[in-house]
């Protein structure tokens, strides 16, 4: 018994000294909880010892399940444990969960807390049972699943019947529905970041981003009182006694002094029409000049944050529906380093300018300075003599990874009637500035885009007023 006791010594020994267990985190807040709500979180465990490592055992209060996809975890490798947490009762709630691993005697102690708002008033296999990681809907593609979207009173968090919600993946809007009585809306929806649009009589319109999968299937939006829709009381309207008639006595009059006017001859110049008296979208060639426009898009790791990439897609899908035959569109990006996603096409290929946005995946630094660069090579490439070309730059931020002085360069192609504007999607103020900046410089001018009407419109009003033929 004794060379058990120190056998396994020696390994636990081993293991505190070659083993380590790193968590991902070790504190998690669900924040405000609905009846609704998906309640559990992943915890990613890392091996970076020497050694193998264990998972030797979970202790837990009663309200939390848990389950793990092993015990065992190899070194430079990760192990997940998905923990689910079901209150017996509404309000605040912390729970502490001791996790023991091979590397030390101590465990690591996880604490999940949060505030339940409202308890289930049915009976959900997802409150009692913690989902499995490889679940999927029967009968589906392992990429669909079956998605729920939420509408409700941000004040009195009731929901909202008859809400008009649309979703938007990879640029393009894939349903627009009407919510039910209870405020949902459930439809098929695919794994993937998703933005969606929400309106309702009497509302603010949202808008919310939300990556979605098979256990992220619910989205709630919260819509706010239209504050233009408060009827005001008009006030009460006093009617007061006639005035009394005064007679005048008028002993001389003056004869009215008519005075003759030379007729106007009509004019033989013609009527000029301004931008504002045609429709949003007209885009005729008899008004617009022909344009050739090559996007630089900044895909790096930043523009995975929130819903920037899914608000450059749907801006150069909005744009693509307008640009004509005659038209030419090159798309280039940039990450760590630039490349050439589309080279100058015709507008009337709207299926490759799609087919090319549909793919961009975020990832990597932020060579701006050599996107640019190759952005100008290929306006230059494409040029259009007595049309307008314009390179877009569309990022979230600075250009900070291996830049040249990209300002030469911009000052370079503007003298070659090539000019230069920057759209900056859900960017920060500091940001802006440099954006300002660096449009000033090109001749251009600064596109902001923070929410899905920017997206639809900004780029498009632009290029329209730069191709108006004055």
């Amino acid at each position: 018994m004794r060379i058990l006791s120190f056998l396994f010594g020696f390994i636990g020994l081993s293991f505190s000294v070659s083993g380590q267990m790193v968590f991902n985190t070790l504190k998690h807040n669900f924040g405000e909880l609905e009846s609704y709500d998906n309640r559990f979180v992943d915890i990613t465990i890392t091996n970076q010892g020497v050694r193998d490592g264990y998972i030797l055992s979970v202790r837990k209060p009663s309200e939390v399940i848990y389950i793990q996809n092993r015990a065992f975890v190899q070194k430079d490798s990760s192990l997940t444990l998905r923990f689910q947490v079901n209150p017996q009762e509404k309000g605040k709630f912390s729970y502490t969960v001791d996790i023991y691993t091979s590397d030390k005697g101590d465990p690591h102690k996880l604490v999940l807390s949060g505030n339940l708002l409202e308890m289930e008033t049915t009976s959900r296999s997802n409150l009692t049972a913690c989902p499995d990681f490889n679940t999927h809907p029967a009968g589906r593609k392992p990429n669909q699943f079956d998605l729920t979207v939420i509408t409700i009173d941000a004040s009195t968090r009731e929901e909202l019947g008859k809400s008009k919600v649309s979703m938007i993946q990879d640029g393009f809007a894939v349903w627009t529905d009407v919510t039910d009585k209870s405020g949902r809306i459930k439809k098929q929806g695919t794994i993937g970041l998703a933005y969606f649009y929400a309106r309702h009589d009497g509302y603010l319109p949202e808008e919310k981003g939300a990556f979605v999968n098979n256990e992220r299937n619910k989205v709630v939006i919260e819509l706010q009182k239209d504050p233009s829709n408060v009827i005001v009381p008009e006030p009460e309207i006093v009617q007061q006694p006639p005035a009394p008639e005064i007679e005048i006595d008028v002993t001389e009059t003056t004869p009215p002094v008519v005075t003759e006017t030379t007729p106007v001859p009509p004019s033989d110049t013609e009527t000029v029409v301004s931008i504002e008296e045609l429709d949003n979208d007209n885009f005729d060639p008899s008004f617009f000049a022909p344009v050739n426009l090559v996007f630089v898009l900044d895909i790096s790791s930043s523009m995975n944050q929130g819903d920037k990439m899914e608000l450059m897609k749907y801006s150069l899908n909005q744009l693509s529906e307008m640009i004509r035959q005659q038209d030419h569109i090159a798309i280039v990006t940039y990450a760590s380093r630039a490349n050439v996603l589309l080279a100058p096409t015709s507008g009337q290929d709207k299926a490759a300018v799609r087919e090319q946005v549909k793919g961009l995946r975020p990832s990597g630094m932020t060579a701006g300075g050599d996107g640019i660069k190759l952005g100008f090579e290929q306006a230059e490439a494409g040029f259009i003599t007595g049309g307008i070309n314009h390179v877009f730059v569309i990022t979230d931020g600075a250009f900070n990874h291996n830049n040249y002085d990209y300002k030469k360069l911009i000052k370079k192609y503007a003298k070659k009637n090539i000019q230069l504007s920057v759209v900056g999607v859900l960017n920060d103020a500091k940001s802006e500035v440099s954006m300002r900046e660096v449009a000033q410089l090109g001749e251009g001018q600064y596109i902001p885009v923070f929410k899905l009407l920017d997206a639809e419109q900004n780029i498009r009003q632009a290029v329209r007023k730069m191709a108006f033929k004055k």
